[in-house]
């Protein structure tokens, strides 16, 4: 595999950003062991974006979890964009997140690496804020994108809101991503609306998956996203069991998204 921190300006930010990004390689450790990818040559990888929580940065998950050595057992890149306080949203106060992230950076990272244009090659995943993301990518870009998996992070933003309300520090972030907080529900930025819309239309919704650990402060939020996924019959994956908000639990979390992720490429 090859880490790549890769800078540029971004037109719909207007400002410079960067991302990381984990790329498969045949590496001569390789070749000895005659171990070889299993993806013909030419052809195109599997794509996961993979965000960042709030009050962290996108080298987190290079610095705090094995994503590397995982993605290489899965002949899978991963594309890792800096993100901040986002919330992966076109901000009422700020920055475009959400366009970029959904429409430019996936131009320009497959402008620069071999990676796949196809639906079912691409798939979105985040921890924390980063959970909330990925799920907005694969309700909002459904042509786009087959699968999103969130760990510790929920799609249920009315209970977020209200939450950061009780913060004042995060109640002005969510007012500078969101604007008037009582005009989510029900907006492009509600994920329960988006899942409920697009159950009612017969839209096909992508592949989801919901992990949470046990001992996380914020695991209420998982039983409320599990209760409204089994209410309205949308079909959800939710696992649970022993760990935190933390990246021990995320580290461990990733991996099982992997294997849940419908990848068709491995080492052999």
């Amino acid at each position: 595999m090859a880490l790549i921190e890769c800078r540029f300006y971004s037109e719909v930010l207007g400002e410079d950003t960067s991302i990381f990004a984990v790329i498969p390689t045949t590496t001569f450790e390789d070749v000895m062991k005659k171990q070889k990818m299993n993806h013909k040559p030419g052809a195109k990888f599997q794509t996961l974006y993979l965000l960042n929580g709030i009050g962290g940065d996108h080298s987190g998950w290079v610095r705090n979890t094995s994503i590397e050595r995982y993605a290489r057992r899965k002949c899978l890149a991963v594309i890792m964009p800096a993100a901040g306080r986002s919330f992966y949203t076109d901000a009422q106060n700020g920055c475009r997140f959400f366009t970029f992230i959904s429409e430019e950076l996936p131009v320009l990272v497959r402008s620069l690496f071999p990676l796949s244009d196809k639906k079912e090659d691409t798939f979105a995943a985040g921890a924390s804020m980063g959970a909330y993301g990925a799920y907005k990518l694969a309700l909002r870009k459904p042509e786009s994108f087959a699968a999103a998996a969130g760990i510790s992070g929920t799609a249920d933003v009315s209970q977020l809101i209200a939450m950061g309300r009780q913060q004042p520090a995060m109640k002005k972030t969510l007012e500078g991503v969101f604007g008037n907080l009582d005009s989510v529900a029900g907006s492009e930025n509600d994920l329960f609306f988006l899942m409920k819309k697009m159950k009612n239309e017969n839209t096909q919704i992508p592949l989801l998956y919901q992990c949470w650990g046990k001992d996380d402060m914020s695991y209420p939020l998982y039983l409320k996203s599990k209760e409204f996924a089994q209410a309205q019959g949308i079909e959800m994956t939710f696992e649970d069991g022993p760990g935190d908000h933390s990246w021990a639990y995320w580290d461990a979390g990733i991996n099982r998204v992997l294997d849940w992720l419908p990848l068709k490429n491995a080492m052999v």
